[in-house]
């Protein structure tokens, strides 16, 4: 049985939803040479081309040439994925067997290549004949925008802890400690909100209520989070949401903090700010406590297709889908689905 009989509602969601588990199939499931090519019409080849699991091999790489994404296939992501994939057999022969075919602008930037050595000194002798200096730089900036070089290393660890802005990191550096902000003759409150090196509690949010610009603490990462504080200082957020957001309206710093990874946003807490919450910010965020139930309470709220790119939504509410053989028949399944209603 593919869920315990209580959840026949997780196979359900999902025959609804089929791209969700397709993309978590296609990116964790350990295929062979034989299921792709038995599966190859049906799987995404962009997610199978960052899948660390897949037997690769010279003999399926050959095969499926054509499908890997090698270079930019669709304007939907970002060029040559599979130049980043980290479970490839990386060595000096792997790269000029494909040599005419990779992302040299992308391969350039893969993490687990120039840490290498001797490969990365090889790759910085042939990489000018297939790309430039001037492109590499104009690559490097997009890389910087996909959580850096390490792009593929954060897309395949889920629960590293990320900084839900650059802002916090940039504004640390200006004050260190409370007494640091207390002896600046002018303090800046936009950014002294938006700093994490800060020891935040709720006397310091009592005590500065008047001074601090909630609509930007809401960036903040390090303040104590609850559904308490928001409910105490609702007026606050409001209050600053009219004073420096671009788009107004009273709810606007709910899209900001139902984004933020350090608000605890379960069922219970859904639930109680269900009328404001931005639903479309709130399907990005990975660290939502996600489960079957918060997921069909809101399943016409939800944002796509957000909901079917979240990383923790599908190990979190259908933790059975991270055995294989669960996940092989959930793709049957959604294979013989979608048969049946094109036919």
């Amino acid at each position: 049985m593919l869920f315990s009989k209580p959840d026949k509602r997780k196979t359900d969601f999902l025959l609804r939803h089929p791209e969700m588990a397709t993309n978590y199939i296609c990116r964790n499931y350990p295929f062979n040479f034989e299921e792709l090519k038995q599966y190859q019409y049906d799987v995404d080849w962009y997610h199978i081309s960052l899948n660390h699991h897949v037997e690769w091999s010279y003999k399926l790489i050959d095969y499926f040439v054509d499908k890997l994404d090698f270079h930019c296939k669709t304007t939907d992501y970002f060029p040559g994925f599979f130049c980043l994939n980290h479970g490839l057999p990386w060595s000096i022969e792997l790269i000029k067997r494909y040599e005419h075919l990779w992302d040299w602008n992308i391969l350039m930037f893969n993490s687990k290549l120039y840490s290498n050595k001797e490969i990365y000194d090889y790759m910085k002798k042939v990489y000018r004949e297939y790309t430039t200096d001037e492109h590499l730089k104009k690559a490097s900036k997009k890389c910087d925008s996909l959580a850096g070089t390490d792009f593929d290393y954060y897309e395949n660890n889920y629960d590293l802890e990320y900084s839900f802005t650059d802002l916090s990191t940039y504004f640390s550096s200006l004050h260190q400690n409370w007494a640091e902000v207390e002896a600046d003759p002018n303090p800046d409150w936009e950014a002294i909100c938006n700093n994490s090196a800060l020891d935040w509690s709720l006397e310091k949010i009592e005590k500065y209520k008047n001074k601090i610009n909630f609509r930007q603490l809401s960036f903040n990462i390090a303040v104590p989070w609850s559904a308490e504080l928001l409910s105490k200082y609702m007026m606050y957020f409001i209050r600053d949401t009219y004073r420096s957001a671009e788009v107004k309206g009273d709810y606007e710093f709910m899209g900001i903090l139902s984004m933020n990874r350090h608000f605890p946003w379960n069922l219970q807490t859904i639930t109680q700010f269900e009328k404001i919450i931005d639903f479309n910010c709130l399907t990005c965020n990975p660290a939502v406590d996600w489960s079957i139930e918060i997921l069909l309470k809101y399943e016409n709220r939800w944002g796509m297709p957000h909901l079917y790119h979240n990383p923790n939504i599908m190990p979190k509410a259908f933790a059975e889908m991270q055995n294989k053989e669960v996940m092989k028949e959930m793709l049957e399944m959604i294979i013989k689905n979608h048969k049946k209603l094109n036919n």
